[in-house]
């Protein structure tokens, strides 16, 4: 499931995935992705994460796409 949204939503989401008390910091433009067994009994794991200023080096080659390593059908 993929989901999008605005701050703060998307950072209480987040760390109701995560199993934290409180809001998650997920910068404007970031991705996660929590690979979680039940969403009703967190807690998640954050298997990848990029942040908009990886964006680049991911195009240019310069790191490889951080969800490759997970196994992870995305």
């Amino acid at each position: 499931m993929m989901i999008m949204g605005h701050a703060p939503d998307v950072g209480l989401l987040a760390a109701a995935l995560y199993g934290f008390k409180g809001e998650h910091n997920v910068k404007k433009g970031a991705f996660t992705l929590v690979e979680i067994s039940n969403p009703l009994k967190p807690p998640g794991r954050c298997v990848a994460s990029l942040e908009p200023k990886q964006y680049r080096a991911v195009l240019d080659g310069e790191m490889p796409i951080p969800w490759t390593k997970t196994g992870l059908t995305v």
